[in-house]
């Protein structure tokens, strides 16, 4: 069981696999079963870390992501294995954030507004002010 047991684990280890792109963090793994799941990085909430005493003697940590909208309990997904994985924790977290803020002031950008929008918009307004000319000054003669 020893001998098998080390070529799972190490089976294991070698096929998992994260990657963090611009906008998702990508985790593949398994021996038997193998899963892949695309994580957008807005719905990443947190990615946690736990190191019990073995896995301390080792110098291991499991990395836990947490995602918004997350059914049951317990992480989305389990790694145990990632190289540097405080930096790589900092990392996605940066990118997230960086993510967030980048489309939150694309969202306030007027230069998102479609060229028709834009020009309904002025169409509205320009009918707007033909309306305020003909309507009697009621403005000046607050009263009557």
């Amino acid at each position: 069981w020893l001998l098998l047991g080390l070529w799972i684990t190490r089976k294991h280890l070698a096929r998992m696999e994260c990657v963090l792109t611009n906008r998702n963090l990508r985790v593949k793994k398994g021996v038997f079963v193998r899963t892949e799941k695309t994580i957008p990085l807005e719905k990443i909430t947190d990615l946690g870390m736990v190191q019990g005493p073995l896995m301390r003697y080792f110098d291991l940590k499991k990395l836990s992501v947490e995602t918004a909208g997350q059914s049951g309990t317990g992480a989305l997904v389990s790694l145990i294995g990632v190289v540097e994985p405080d930096e790589f924790r900092e990392a996605v977290l940066e990118q997230r954030d960086r993510m967030s803020h980048a489309s939150a002031a694309n969202q306030d950008s007027p230069q998102d507004i479609p060229a028709s929008t834009e020009r309904l918009l002025a169409d509205i307004h320009s009918a707007l002010l033909r309306i305020e000319e003909k309507l009697p000054a009621r403005s000046q003669n607050p009263g009557g």
